[in-house]
Parts: structure tokens; C-alpha cells; sequence
């Protein structure tokens, strides 16, 4: 009896067993099915956070772009208008230069009746050449991406400003060494072919201007060396023109003949290609 008790009492620091695990929280549950467009959260239950996206940045190159080609041809109007004017008001200067640029004799007549200088409508007609040959002078320097200033505006005078100093160098050069040595008529006459030539240039530079401009860009290329075949075949005629002129004076004073070549014709353009580059 007393040994029953005792098993019937039990040991006081004996350990039971330990209570079972909680079991996992359920999963929330899903949302019904009637919004096809609602997301369900994943099993954790908790929704995983998602950067917020930031819009694109908006870029100025194509506004900008486009602002410098309605700028171009805007510059493109006012040459064609100008170059229209100078045609219907001085058609007739016009035609003697180009009769002149083709015909030595013509010329001749036609300095001896500008009285050795050059009356206003050539004047006018050779500023015309400085619009003309600025603008080409532009999209060379553009296509090239050498452009002077950031604006198409400020790049153009520029320009001007460039070619404007070398032909005036070239003037005055050709008047002093005319005044200089015993050679004021036929250099006087050379510059005054050299207008002539450059008023033809001018004139001649516009259509492939325009083309430059406003071409297709798989044209572009061939449009600009042949403008440069135009440029030195112009510039060839005129020199074989002036040495036809010239005569036996280049060998006669060759020192004189190298002086001109090296301030004269070799100069202003190494000038101009430096201020470009």
C-alpha cells in the first residue's frame, strides 16, 4: 500500500514533456476574385516596397537643333533676296562682268571705263560676294564643326569679318607695292580682275551654298569637293589670265614676282585657314 502511494505520487523534479510548438500564423488570405486588376500579396504577407521611378530627362539638343537650321535658312532667305535685288537693279554691270570674265579685251575696256577704280555698282556687286562667300565660308567651317561662336549668327559675321580682311589685305597690298615699285598699271589692273573674278565667284558659290545647306546628307561630300573644283578652277583661269598679262615681267623682276606670291596670294590665305582652325 505504501509503495502504490508512493508511484501514484510521482517524482516532484522529474520534467514532463514540453508543450508542442505553436503552429505558423496562416497566410492572409487572398482577396476574392472580382477585381481581375487587384494584387494579391506574396506568403510572408508583407508587399515588397518598389523604388519610385524617376521621369526621363528631358534634352535640348533636337530644340536647339532645330532653332540653328531656322536660323540658317533664315540667312539663306536674305542672301537670295539680296543676290535677287543686286541682279534686277544692276543687270547691266552685271552682264559686263561676266562678258569681261570671259573676254580679256572686254576687260581691259572695262578698267579703262571704271577711269582705274571701281565705280559704286561694282562696289555693290562686290559686296554681294562677301554675303555670297561668308555664308559658304559658314557651312564649311559648320560641317567641319569648327564653328566660331555658338550662335549661327555671331559664326557668320565672323566669317564675313575673316574673308572681308583678306580681300581687303590683298587690295592693299596690291596698291602698295604698286606704290612701291614701278608697277601702279598693271597691278591696278590685276586688282581689278581679281574684283571681277570675285563678283563671278559670288554669283557662282550660291547654288552650291544651297546645296550644302538644305542637301541630303549622302550629298554632301561630293557637293563640297565639287565646290572646291569650282573654287580652283576659277582661281587657275585667273591666274593664267594674269600671267598672260603679265608677260615677260615675272621673269624680268622675279624677286618682285616671289615678294607678291608670298604677301599677296599666300598670305591672307594662311591667315584665313588660321583663324578658322
Amino acid at each position: 500500500m505504501l509503495v502504490a502511494g508512493q508511484a501514484q505520487s510521482g517524482n516532484p523534479f522529474e520534467l514532463g514533456s514540453r508543450p508542442a510548438a505553436p503552429t505558423a500564423a496562416a497566410a492572409p488570405a487572398a482577396p476574392p476574385p472580382g477585381n481581375p486588376f487587384e494584387l494579391s500579396p506574396p506568403a510572408g504577407g508583407t508587399v515588397p516596397a518598389t523604388a519610385p521611378t524617376m521621369p526621363p530627362a528631358r534634352t535640348t539638343e533636337a530644340p536647339i537643333a532645330d532653332s540653328d537650321e531656322r536660323v540658317l535658312f533664315g540667312l539663306f532667305v536674305g542672301l537670295s533676296l539680296l543676290l535677287t535685288l543686286v541682279v534686277v537693279l544692276l543687270r547691266s554691270d552685271l552682264r559686263k562682268c561676266y562678258q569681261a570674265f570671259l573676254n580679256e579685251n572686254l576687260l581691259n575696256g572695262l578698267y579703262r571705263n571704271q577711269a582705274g577704280a571701281a565705280t559704286p555698282p561694282l562696289q555693290l556687286l562686290h559686296l554681294s560676294f562677301l554675303f555670297s562667300g561668308s555664308f559658304y565660308l559658314l557651312l564649311l567651317v559648320r560641317s567641319a564643326g569648327a564653328q566660331p561662336f555658338a550662335s549661327v549668327v555671331g559664326s557668320y559675321f565672323a566669317c564675313f569679318g575673316l574673308l572681308g580682311a583678306a580681300v581687303a589685305l590683298k587690295h592693299l597690298g596690291l596698291f602698295a607695292l604698286g606704290r612701291i615699285f614701278p608697277l601702279q598699271k598693271p597691278l591696278g589692273r590685276y586688282s581689278f580682275t581679281i574684283m571681277v573674278f570675285s563678283i563671278i565667284l559670288g554669283f557662282g558659290l550660291y547654288p552650291f551654298s544651297a546645296l550644302l545647306a538644305f542637301g541630303p546628307e549622302t550629298l554632301q561630300e561630293p557637293i563640297k569637293w565639287a565646290s572646291f573644283g569650282f573654287v580652283g578652277l576659277l582661281y587657275f583661269f585667273r591666274s593664267a589670265r594674269a600671267l598672260f598679262n603679265a608677260g615677260a615681267l615675272p621673269l624680268q623682276r622675279a624677286f618682285h614676282f616671289f615678294l607678291y606670291l608670298c604677301s599677296i596670294e599666300i598670305a591672307p590665305v594662311l591667315l584665313l585657314w588660321k583663324a578658322l582652325s
